[in-house]
């Protein structure tokens, strides 16, 4: 667990460093502008890190690919050597790590744009945030059904991105408290000081990424036995841990 997490924070680091370079950014327009020019600049700071991390997302989706890969053999019971299989995982998804990092984009961008609204005309408005938690959960299960999917499946990307729509909205319930409890950490440390992030980062680093892609690889294996492996792969339902296979 520790070998996958260290792999994936390295493959993270382009996205950590945009979110410490945007966090100092932003702490440094707070003592020079007020008011609506401060409104302006970080709106425009904001977006800037946005499409920015449409390119830091990708090395971090390639490194999810190959730890969805060594952590599917891992739960199926397979032999797997850490290094190898995960850098396979990250070698075959070079092309298929795009549209994850395009979609966990578009969560990142309306989720700092969304907060900069909903502070301008809600407020603290509980209610407002959880529609904005509703989209972005919905929005990061289809990257998280899209990841599982790909370290299994030989598929078109139609079809995969048809399954994780799909899947997302059927099972949407569990996908909310799945991607909260992988999620949530990271946006706790989001709201630490520039110093906190880094050591935060760090420390989740050697056990939060192993432990998220485990935990989605055993809820997205559990959905995939009930809506396609049961029709189409009756194999691979209750393969591995689930069975002791």
């Amino acid at each position: 667990m520790l070998t996958i997490s260290l792999w994936q924070l390295l493959f993270s680091v382009a996205f950590v460093a945009l979110l410490y370079v945007s966090s100092v950014a932003e702490a440094g327009l707070t003592g020079n502008y007020t008011g609506a020019e401060y409104a302006a600049r970080v709106i425009q700071l904001r977006t800037t890190t946005s499409l920015l991390s449409f390119v830091a997302f990708y090395p971090m989706m390639l490194g999810f690919s190959g730890a969805f890969y060594l952590t599917r053999k891992m739960v199926w019971l397979e032999g797997s050597s850490l290094t190898i299989d995960f850098f396979k995982g990250v070698k075959s998804s070079f092309v298929n790590s795009i549209f994850p990092s395009i979609v966990c984009g578009v969560a990142y961008m309306f989720t700092t744009m969304a907060d900069l609204f909903v502070q301008a005309y809600f407020g603290s408005n509980i209610f407002a945030y959880l529609v904005v938690a509703l989209i972005v959960t919905f929005l990061l299960s289809i990257a998280m059904f899209d990841l599982a999917q790909n370290s299994i499946y030989i598929t078109t990307f139609s079809q995969r991105f048809k399954n994780s729509f799909i899947l997302a909205a059927v099972r949407f319930p569990q996908c909310f408290l799945v991607i909260m409890a992988s999620v949530l950490p990271f946006v706790f440390v989001l709201y630490l000081p520039v110093l906190g992030l880094v050591i935060a980062f760090t420390v989740m680093g050697l056990y939060w990424f192993a432990g998220t892609v485990l935990l989605q690889t055993l809820f997205c294996h559990h959905v995939f036995d009930k809506f396609i492996n049961a029709a189409d792969y009756p194999q691979l339902v209750n393969k591995g841990l689930t069975k002791g296979e």
